[in-house]
């Protein structure tokens, strides 16, 4: 491990293994290491310059209502930032958004409609769009329309896009794939430190991750799903030269532990929490 103390900070989207990696991090690091978990900004304490400081925080779309301040981060020496296959985000944050949204995941006869709709969709993944059950879920209040929501992901990916051209080579880019498959050699030597802690998440943010895998959304999309999204995918798909061929496979399958089972598993969390 590099003798003295540094700071990392590692930027990415919601949905894209930013809990997982820094995680990762987080476990190869001294216990007295400062963390900042999603913060809006970076306050430097007395203490930081003798220790690790590890950040994590959300790149989002312009005009989101909890602006990160970004430019407060600026000041570590080491940057991370994590991209994903957007239309493998695109499931993650599907189902994801149930369990932020309290019209969905407590109100009995929202979540019955959704629980059955993932049901049919593991028995014909082929038959159900995904656009069908987004536009469900983002229609229960507070209410944005699908068209909002697509606008908001390109929207995002711009910024994500120029923020990382504005950074230039002081931002070691790092794939979620990558982040998968192990491949972290590159990542350890940028920060000059062995990642040899365990990723998995605390009880607190087991709710995160759902598949820790790719390529999925081949299953899950439908004809129907790719003539609405490619258009607002694209742009980010060819800068972050993910495989531009939206085919998709032929005997499509679906876990129930990714789709039904993952959602029946964060709402009683949801809940058990709301009600202690």
């Amino acid at each position: 491990m590099k003798p003295n103390p540094g700071m990392i900070v590692i930027f990415g989207q919601y949905k894209s293994g930013t809990t997982g990696l820094f995680t990762k991090v987080r476990n190869s690091l001294p216990e007295n290491t400062r963390t900042l978990f999603e913060s809006l900004t970076y306050d430097p304490e007395e203490g930081d310059p003798f220790r690790w400081v590890l950040a994590k925080t959300i790149l989002k779309e312009p005009g989101h209502p909890e602006p990160v301040n970004y430019k407060s981060f600026m000041r570590f020496d080491r940057r991370l930032l994590l991209s994903r296959d957007p239309r493998d985000w695109l499931i993650s944050a599907t189902l994801f958004i149930c369990q932020l949204k309290e019209s969905v995941f407590n109100d009995e006869n929202t979540l019955a409609w959704v629980m059955d709709y993932l049901y049919r969709k593991e028995e014909n993944p082929r038959e159900l769009s995904v656009i069908t059950l987004l536009d469900y879920i983002l229609s229960t209040p507070p209410a944005i329309t699908l068209e909002s929501f697509a606008h908001r992901a390109k929207m995002r990916h711009a910024f994500c896009i120029e923020f990382q051209q504005s950074l230039g080579d002081a931002v070691q880019p790092i794939r979620y794939e990558d982040f998968v498959d192990g491949q972290l050699s590159i990542v350890e030597n940028y920060l000059e430190i062995p990642l040899t802690g365990d990723a998995q998440v605390q009880a607190a943010y087991n709710h995160v991750p759902r598949t820790c895998s790719y390529g999925n959304w081949r299953d899950w999309l439908t004809p129907e799903d790719i003539h609405f999204f490619k258009p607002f995918f694209d742009d980010y798909i060819r800068y972050q030269q993910y495989d531009p061929d939206w085919c998709l496979h032929e005997f499509p399958m679906i876990q129930p532990a990714h789709c039904s089972g993952y959602l029946r598993r964060v709402v009683q969390k949801k809940l058990s929490c709301k009600n202690v």
